[in-house]
């Protein structure tokens, strides 16, 4: 009877091992799963940069505005293609009332143009570039909004998508993409790839060397990506290629690396709520083709960006000194109308003030080029002092 027992107690003791045993298996077995599923989609952002990026060159833009000081340039993302609303930094048009867009530009086999150069090359001699208005800026969240004027037949490029707005900032860890204009890159539309460090309030004076600056207090992103001056205002978006903030600029210092801020996208929800901004439906608008450079002359009008009252500039921007023009007069002393070439010879000095900014042998050669084509134009005697 003893051994019966033994045997019982064993064979029972065996029993709750053996399930032991296979809970173990599949507890295991769980865990290996939702680990995969973790490391699989960690694995996704890292690989749909890439989608991300040809994404968003649908939705960025370069943004070029000659101010009384020089020419300076920076990015916008698109919030809304009926209206043309495009989003930007207040330090990007300052004070400025009108500003030139660039959307990108591909070849004849759908490939990006990436090449400055090139676009500078399609504004001078295709008009690709938009005007465009500024309807509202702010410079405590450092936002500015503008919107694209459409002049005669001319219509947005095709297959123009605006951003959706992230419903939330990202947060730390989260993985994000910039595309941005850096000035000193020969290149447009640049990818750069980073991870954010901190999401948080952050009251700050901004602005360059001997120019006024401006304070910003704002939700700000805080990240290890890198960003230049020419980035300011473009797109930082999530993995699911939302706008979840708008660069504004960098910390730089001894001993500081890799610290770039970006307006949190909080902040650009309450800035088109406060000004009554209500964006239509996020879809998408499909036309024909691509936006391409033509191969014929096609007739050119007056792309040169009014200008207004001096405003900021701020750290690392593109500074070409350009003399306010007086009123042309006659030898009599009485107003005279403008030399007839005067419109083309200040709207290639301002691309030639562009050029400057990233390649000062070619934009020297272009205001030369200025002041042979249209010797007696105010934009050449401004050429002049350039070269001096």
């Amino acid at each position: 009877m003893s051994r019966r027992i033994l045997t019982s107690c064993r064979f029972g003791k065996l029993f709750e091992l053996q399930m032991i045993g296979s809970l173990s298996v599949i507890v295991c077995s769980i865990l290996t799963f939702l680990l995969g599923m973790r490391t699989n989609n960690i694995h996704a952002e890292e690989v749909d940069g890439a989608k991300i990026y040809e994404r968003a060159l649908r939705s960025t833009v370069w943004i070029i505005v000659r101010k009384p000081q020089g020419v300076s340039s920076g990015s916008g993302s698109i919030l809304d293609v009926r209206k043309g609303y495009v989003l930007t930094n207040y330090h990007v048009v300052q004070d400025t009332d009108d500003c030139l867009v660039q959307f990108p530009l591909y070849d004849a086999s759908k490939n990006l143009i990436s090449e400055r150069d090139k676009y500078i090359s399609s504004m001078k001699s295709q008009n690709s570039a938009f005007q465009a208005k500024v309807l509202y800026r702010e410079k405590k969240r450092d936002l500015a909004l503008l919107q694209i004027q459409l002049k005669g037949k001319k219509s947005l490029p095709p297959k123009i998508i605006p951003f959706k707005l992230a419903v939330k900032g990202s947060t730390t860890g989260h993985k994000v993409i910039s595309v941005g204009n850096p000035g000193a890159s020969d290149a447009l539309f640049v990818y750069t790839p980073g991870e954010v460090r901190q999401n948080y309030h952050r009251r700050y004076m901004t602005g360059g060397e001997g120019q006024r600056g401006f304070e910003v207090d704002a939700q700000i992103l805080e990240t290890t990506s890198p960003t230049n001056a020419g980035d300011s205002g473009g797109p930082l978006m999530n993995t699911k290629g939302e706008l979840t903030g708008v660069t504004q600029g960098g910390i730089v210092g001894k001993g500081i690396n890799n610290v770039s801020l970006f307006i949190d996208v909080s902040e650009v929800k309450g800035f088109l709520k406060d000004h009554n901004i209500k964006l239509a439906n996020f879809s998408e608008i499909v036309t024909s083709e691509p936006t391409k450079p033509k191969t014929d002359n096609t007739s050119e009008s007056d792309t040169s960006v009014a200008t207004a009252n001096p405003g900021t500039k701020t750290p690392g921007y593109p500074k070409v000194l350009i003399p306010n023009p007086p009123p042309v007069r006659s030898n009599s002393g009485t107003n005279a109308g403008p030399d007839p070439g005067e419109k083309e010879a200040r709207r290639l000095l301002d691309l030639a003030s562009v050029v400057l900014s990233s390649n000062k042998q070619k934009g020297l050669d272009r205001l030369r080029d200025i002041i042979k084509k249209y010797p007696n134009t105010q934009a050449a005697k401004e050429a002049k002092a350039m070269l001096k």
